[in-house]
């Protein structure tokens, strides 16, 4: 019995005329009375504690949402790269506090319906076939709204199989609705997303546009279905990660990095030759662009460029590439003085 029926009990029996019962339904009623009111006692004890709880909760998010904009502002282009991967860890630390404690005050503020024990054994008896349910089907919350719209979808038990699968939430305000709060979320990306229910997750016009905004973060976050979608890989890997937040290729499937997923990477980042296997169509060719790619960094940085640290180490293996890569990270003096050598001994 939830409180609302507890409440609605003790009125009953405060109207209820006494002098007309017998000694022993009187007894009953004032032994029930005074069991409703220690579970109505508990009931209230359980709100206060709940209360003053999400209020610790809610100023524990403020100074969580203060720090992570104030981080935010300290990512800048001028920091170094052994910075600016510290700071992003850090950024993605408190984004992930900042979601998990999201999700508790939701939970905070839910009114409880059941007394403490008898709310355990009806959730376990009520949610455990619901539970079964969602291991083996797609979330169905939003298919209730307007014509179904199809889309091809990759089997789960073998990668490039496709089966159809019936997506209705852009039939519905649903998918409006998370574009615009995705719209408004950009600095705290990481938190919204885990929010975000599986039905947008598995939604592929949702994603797109959160690959817009950081790839990495769309592919780590992307319901199954569509990491499975060779389609969708090669969308979301051909856009630049202009946050830096992670790598869109450490974050597939490893049997979702086809031949033409890791080609498009590599093209994006040289460094991305790491996931590239013998076997792959195009390998050769993979290695050709990666070692280009090597070669354009490490002209950039010049003098500054740690060759042993910008050639991946499947690179390093080719000593040929390694003296070129070597000469164009001399600095201009000693490359003249090595030029010199050279002649000299000439």
């Amino acid at each position: 019995m939830g409180r609302d029926g507890v409440e609605a009990r003790l009125r009953e029996i405060a109207e209820t005329p006494f002098g007309a019962l017998t000694d022993d339904e009187t007894l009953e009623l004032l032994a029930e009375r005074k069991d409703l009111s220690a579970l109505l006692q508990s009931f209230e004890q359980e709100e206060r504690e709940r209360r003053e709880a999400a209020e610790k909760l809610k100023r524990e998010q403020e100074e969580t949402q203060m720090a992570l904009e104030a981080l935010n502002k300290s990512i800048t282009a001028d920091k170094s790269d052994d910075d600016l991967l510290r700071l992003i860890r850090e950024r993605q630390a408190l984004e992930e506090k900042l979601g998990k404690s999201t999700q508790t005050a939701e939970t905070l503020t839910e009114a409880p319906e059941t007394s403490s024990s008898e709310a355990v054994s009806d959730m376990a008896s009520a949610e455990a076939p619901e539970s079964a349910l969602e291991s083996t089907h797609h979330d169905t919350s939003l298919d209730t709204v307007g014509n179904p719209t199809i889309k091809m979808e990759q089997s789960d038990d073998e990668f490039g199989r496709e089966r159809i699968s019936i997506d209705r939430t852009e039939e519905t305000g649903e998918l409006k609705q998370y574009l615009d709060q995705l719209a408004e979320s950009i600095d705290s990306l990481g938190s919204f997303l885990q929010g975000v229910p599986a039905a947008m997750k598995a939604n592929r016009t949702f994603m797109r546009k959160v690959a817009e905004i950081d790839p990495a973060y769309a592919m780590h976050y992307a319901d199954e279905s569509l990491k499975r979608d060779e389609s969708f890989n090669i969308d979301v890997v051909s856009i630049p990660n202009r946050r830096h937040s992670g790598n869109v290729l450490a974050e597939m499937l490893p049997e979702a990095r086809t031949a033409r997923v890791v080609m498009i990477g590599i093209q994006q980042d040289y460094r991305n030759i790491r996931f590239a296997a013998p076997d792959m169509e195009g390998y050769r060719e993979m290695i050709d662009i990666a070692k280009k790619g090597t070669l354009e960094q490490v002209a950039s940085l010049k003098d500054g460029a740690d060759v042993a640290f910008l050639v991946p180490k499947i690179l390093q293996k080719d000593q040929e590439f390694m003296r070129q890569a070597a000469a164009l990270a001399l600095p201009p003096q000693e490359e003249a003085d090595d030029t010199h050598g050279s002649q000299d001994a000439v």
